[in-house]
């Protein structure tokens, strides 16, 4: 494995909150084959039996990549109060949700209340229960069917990356392209 197709995987793993084995690594020849093993990845992180570990996982990634918190700091037992400057917390929220890549329960639901620009927190909701009423927000929107894998949006981003990574037109990324051959990747 060259160091392109090295900065892919760390790449694909990072952006997809997943992890890819050498040995897994080791067998994606194409495009197609990654696509496969990335979407085989997310539909195992969606049947997980813990959703409340990976979305506290990524409430932590967030966190960190946010507000510069060490990832040690940032533990089930932390509060909101602590992690979310409550001067204004709606724009905190709005960005937290987006960089976790999770649907957060509103603001009102886990405690917050609202009144001009200033805020105040009422009891001290944890980030391990905010991880697991986000599960359970997720499930009562979703009617408590399991979230599918757009496979789509992953293909875009994979191409995306692999632009950026070998430097290729889009053109060229398709499903049976071949990393060295076809694309140039050592």
């Amino acid at each position: 494995m060259g160091l392109d197709t090295v900065e892919l995987m760390l790449k694909t793993e990072e952006d997809f909150g997943i992890v890819i084995h050498d040995y897994e690594a080791e067998e994606v020849a194409t495009v197609g084959q990654l696509h496969a093993l990335v979407v085989r990845k997310l539909r195992q992180v969606v049947d997980a039996p813990c959703l409340t570990a990976h979305a506290f996982y990524r409430l932590r990634r967030a966190l960190v990549d946010l507000y510069d918190y060490e990832r040690a700091w940032v533990h089930p037992r932390r509060t909101l109060f602590e992690v979310i400057p409550s001067r204004d917390p709606v724009p905190h929220w709005a960005a937290l949700s987006f960089e976790a890549n999770l649907t957060l329960p509103p603001l009102d639901r886990v405690g917050f209340w609202i009144w001009g620009r200033n805020a105040a927190l009422p009891g001290a909701m944890t980030l391990g229960q905010l991880a697991r009423e986000t599960v359970a927000w997720s499930r009562l929107k979703q009617g408590d069917a399991e979230p599918d894998v757009d496979e789509e949006a992953v293909y875009e981003q994979l191409r995306d990356n692999i632009v950026e990574v070998a430097w290729v037109k889009p053109e060229a990324v398709i499903p049976e392209a071949r990393f060295v051959h076809d694309l140039g990747m050592d």
